[in-house]
């Protein structure tokens, strides 16, 4: 190849030598990366509180498969550029109907994502002071060590078999503290009550919480096995999915955000939901939505999606002067739509 040609290939596709490798390196990925066996094909995006198979489904290759006695069934990633993963992400395999929780994440070279998930074998249940119920995996792990299994005075005696819940840091979270009270074990007559709540080790991305609890005597009054609820609330409000307007006929959505996006630059779009009849605001968690982009080049278009939220950056200066849409989706249903256009602002 000419040096003339090869500036001409530079200034078609990145502004130096080095975008033009990291082009070069992301197109190598992607090429054929669907059609690998290693390629997952159920995997989707997990949000608290929401309906598993609504969340959007991510391209991933799985490797490295093991069993740590520390840390449970681990398994390394590889992901696309465009599909960031953060600590703290969930996903969900619909072909094992199993959840896992990023625990390592890295942003290799502006070319892909890879790190490591470790499968959750728990779900952690509790109310808010409201009575809304609360439900997250988990990856629970005995934490005991060095002790005789109990502990006490002459009045009681308790076990103290520790146990280790580690969740995606979130508001709800961040604030477990003591004396908040779980069912962690199968064995539903034995409470465990949070001793420690460590939220910032594994501060990274979305983040970690690693939640100590302890064995606990039983409150016969308010304690409910049945539901897998300590201290359980009688409220109206205790359904995990509080009832919403119908999705299809009754909800209104409003995207928010610059309708011009310029190259290089990271814009966010917001959603916001309401009734259509009483205009009353719909919290955005109560609504099993998507995001979804209709575009001839999408594979240029960087997503990152955090609550009601996604962040858009593309790098391609032949992207320039294009348009897209950004949709918000409730099934198949388009709820609403955006049309941005692309600037190059340099």
């Amino acid at each position: 190849m000419s040096l003339r040609l090869m500036k001409e290939r530079i200034r078609q596709s990145g502004n130096s030598l080095y975008d033009e490798q990291v082009k070069d390196a992301q197109d190598a990925l992607a090429y054929g990366f669907k059609d690998g066996v290693s390629c997952a094909k159920h995997i989707f995006f997990w949000i608290a509180g929401e309906n598993p198979r609504k969340g959007r489904h991510l391209d991933i290759k799985f490797y490295d498969r093991k069993y740590s006695s520390a840390n449970g069934n681990m398994q390394s990633f590889l992901t696309h550029n465009k599909d960031r993963i953060e600590v703290g992400d969930y996903i969900y395999d619909e072909s094992e109907n199993t959840y896992w929780i990023c625990t390592e994440a890295f942003h290799v070279d502006n070319i892909h994502h890879e790190g490591k998930f470790i499968q959750c074998n728990w779900r952690l249940k509790w109310q808010r002071s409201d009575g809304t119920v609360l439900e997250y995996p988990c990856v629970d792990l005995n934490s005991t060590q060095y002790n005789s299994g109990e502990s006490g005075n002459n009045v009681i005696r308790l076990g103290s078999a520790q146990h280790m819940e580690t969740v995606q840091a979130t508001e709800d979270t961040i604030a477990l503290a003591s004396p908040q009270r779980f069912y962690v074990s199968r064995n539903y007559s034995i409470p465990y009550i949070v001793t420690q709540n460590d939220t910032t080790a594994n501060n990274y991305g979305k983040g970690l919480c690693k939640v100590t609890v302890t064995q606990d005597v039983n409150h016969n009054s308010n304690d409910r096995p049945d539901l897998g609820i300590c201290d359980y609330i009688e409220s109206a409000s205790t359904l995990p999915y509080p009832p919403i307007p119908d999705e299809m006929t009754d909800l209104r959505a409003v995207i928010s955000g610059e309708k011009e996006l310029s190259i290089s630059y990271v814009s966010t779009y917001t959603v916001a939901f309401m009734d259509r009849n009483t205009g009353k605001d719909i919290q955005w968690k109560d609504v099993n939505f998507s995001w979804n982009i209709v575009s001839d080049f999408e594979h240029e278009i960087e997503q990152n999606i955090s609550g009601n939220g996604i962040e858009l950056l593309i790098e391609n200066e032949n992207c320039a002067d294009e348009k897209f849409r950004l949709q918000v989706l409730i099934g198949e249903t388009v709820l609403t739509e955006m049309i941005i256009s692309v600037e190059n602002i340099m």
